[in-house]
């Protein structure tokens, strides 16, 4: 305790000397103080700046530092004061110091250390979807991990803005995250684009056949036919080949194949068309055989 202490002393008077007066000391009693009234934030995962905490009054030496409460985890006090390691916990932590000097402790000083939490950075995924997809499922990639950390508390909702029947190569598209959360962490987010390519359609021409008349008679060519990929939801085909399909075969009637090749004058602008070419095949007429009926005789009753 702080104070005044006054020592007096005495002689008693004897056969020999005389009584001597009375000799009054007085000095002041200073117990320690801790002076640190302030420490250095730290950081997650980063060597703390090493402290030396400071104290004032007592007998100028100072020994025993003790806390009261918890430092942050990670960080640790020495007996001489030193507060020193690598804080494992992001947060705000109060705790309280005393120290000792000349055998007398002192009055606890509070005392705040403040972690900040480390930055990780999530980047949505990169996306290519082809026109009339559903809408995908959005991934992503978290950098920035600190120590043995591979995951956080909280994982990011990822989304995108493209809906079903938004235009090939429209612009805009994009794939973006949030909600993520750690108590050691705090995050930034990079959005990720999204590309919608053409859908790509398959128009065959169907194979045909014809055969030629015996007395030099060329047949009509059959009708072309054609198959086509089928189309994503609510397509139709006017919708990719908005002027239809039309065909013009190699020319030639001798018997043999001919290519068939389909075209289209338009294309929709969401759609890439691949023509495949049928075939034609003319055949040679049949020859029918000549029938020569035989002379026959019989007697009448036979069977």
């Amino acid at each position: 305790t702080s104070g005044v202490c006054s020592i007096t002393a005495t002689q008693s008077g004897n056969d020999t000397y005389y009584a001597a007066l009375p000799k009054t000391i007085s000095f002041d009693i200073v117990p320690p103080v801790v002076a640190t009234e302030t420490l250095p934030r730290g950081d997650y995962r980063t060597g703390y700046t090493a402290t030396s905490l400071a104290a004032t009054g007592g007998n100028g030496t100072y020994a025993n530092w003790t806390v009261i409460g918890s430092l942050p985890a990670g960080l640790s006090l020495s007996a001489s004061g030193e507060l020193t390691g690598t804080p494992t916990a992001a947060g705000v932590y109060n705790f309280a110091v005393t120290v000792d000097s000349n055998g007398v402790t002192s009055v606890a000083r509070n005392l705040t250390i403040v972690v900040e939490a480390a930055t990780l950075t999530v980047t949505a995924d990169d996306v290519s979807v082809t026109y009339g997809d559903a809408v995908p499922s959005i991934g992503y990639q978290i950098t920035g991990y600190l120590g043995s950390d591979s995951q956080v508390n909280a994982a990011p909702v990822c989304v995108t803005n493209y809906q079903v029947g938004d235009a090939a190569n429209a612009t805009g598209k994009t794939t973006s995250c949030s909600g993520a959360w750690d108590p050691n962490y705090v995050f930034t987010y990079v959005a990720g684009s999204l590309s919608i390519n053409k859908f790509t359609v398959y128009v065959r021409a169907n194979d045909a056949a014809k055969q030629n008349l015996s007395n030099g008679t060329n047949r009509p060519d059959p009708t072309c036919e054609y198959t086509v990929t089928p189309l994503p939801g609510g397509q139709t085909l006017a919708n990719a080949l908005p002027n239809g399909v039309t065909f013009t075969r190699a020319a030639g009637e001798a018997a043999g194949t001919y290519a068939i090749p389909p075209h289209a004058a338009a294309v929709g602008s969401n759609y890439e068309v691949n023509f495949i070419d049928g075939t034609l095949t003319v055949e040679n007429p049949q020859i029918v055989p000549a029938l020569t009926a035989t002379d026959y005789s019989v007697t009448f009753g036979e069977a």
